[in-house]
């Protein structure tokens, strides 16, 4: 019995490939269940390879003169004369050349388009991340009323949780060094929006050269000391810390440390936004001061981060 999983085109496929005669076909067909006494196999007709054309041999010429290929065929080609733009005899003026637009100076340049580097659906978010302190005005504390009880100890006023608030405003801090001034805008722009984020009344700015620890520039433009906030607001600084092209006196990792601890001993804390990159801040910064990245990239997530970093430092 034949077995159902063997056709015809395995034994096709089998005579193909062995090319047996008559006799071993046979037995392959018997081996395989197909009956039949028809031959299987006959001569294979080889049929001939065609041969390649034949390359046309050289023309061998009798003279040594030289080869001549035949005739191309030559397209029409009609040539036609321009007459002459200019007259030789015409005299160039420079009347005749258009005038230029008269020269601006520097200042009266257009800006080009202002493109901030936080992104804008971001900004409240960030600056109220950056900006925001604990304060006890949360719900009551159940826990720690209990645990006041529990001690016999007078209940004076009910422990609140802490919850973040923007009611102690900021103290901003601006960079105005020269190697801030291609970041002239976006500092202003900074101030304006934080502005109205915190309300205007809350916001206390006062712009540096160097460090704030060398003096703050007054609304004359002279210089006199940095005195902190008093009532613990976040001191924000918007400056790239000495590292950008044409700092002057760029300030030491040191003075800056001193600088941040002197906030930190008056209840402030400094959060620093920097347009640069972390490759380019000063390494022993990162301990005693919440550096944020100020670019486009800059995200709620980036600030908790810095934050988070300067509170386990100290």
């Amino acid at each position: 019995m034949r077995d159902p999983t063997v056709s015809l085109g395995d034994l096709l496929e089998a005579l193909v490939h062995l090319r047996p005669d008559s006799d071993t076909a046979a037995r392959v067909r018997r081996m395989l269940g197909i009956a039949g006494d028809a031959p299987l196999t006959q001569p294979m007709e080889r049929k001939p390879r065609p041969k390649p054309p034949l390359k046309k041999p050289p023309i061998e010429r009798d003279d040594a003169g030289p080869e001549t290929a035949e005739p191309e065929e030559i397209l029409p080609m009609i040539v036609r004369r321009l007459e002459d733009r200019v007259s030789p005899d015409a005299e160039l003026s420079l009347a005749d050349v258009p005038e230029f637009p008269p020269a601006t100076a520097e200042g009266d340049e257009p800006l080009p388009p202002f493109l901030p580097l936080l992104r804008p659906h971001w900004t409240r978010a960030i600056l109220g991340t950056a900006l925001a302190t604990p304060a006890e005005e949360g719900v009551v504390n159940v826990p720690r009323v209990i645990d006041i009880l529990a001690r016999n100890e007078p209940l004076t006023a009910l422990p609140r949780l802490h919850v973040p608030t923007l009611r102690r405003g900021a103290h901003v801090l601006a960079d105005a060094g020269p190697s801030m001034m291609p970041f002239v805008r976006d500092t202003e722009w900074w101030i304006s929006t934080v502005r109205r984020v915190a309300g205007r009344e809350r916001i206390t700015v006062q712009y540096f050269t160097g460090v704030p620890s060398r003096g703050v520039l007054d609304a004359d433009g002279s210089v006199v000391p940095h005195v902190p906030p008093s009532n613990g607001a976040p001191v924000i600084l918007l400056t790239d810390l000495g590292v950008g092209a044409g700092t002057v006196d760029p300030p030491s990792a040191s003075e800056w440390i001193d600088f941040a601890q002197s906030m930190r001993r008056s209840g402030s804390t400094v959060i620093a936004f920097v347009p640069y990159p972390p490759s380019r801040w000063p390494r022993d910064l990162a301990r005693s001061i919440s550096i944020v990245q100020w670019d486009r990239s800059t995200h709620i997530g980036r600030v908790r981060a810095a934050l988070a970093r300067a509170g386990a430092a100290r």
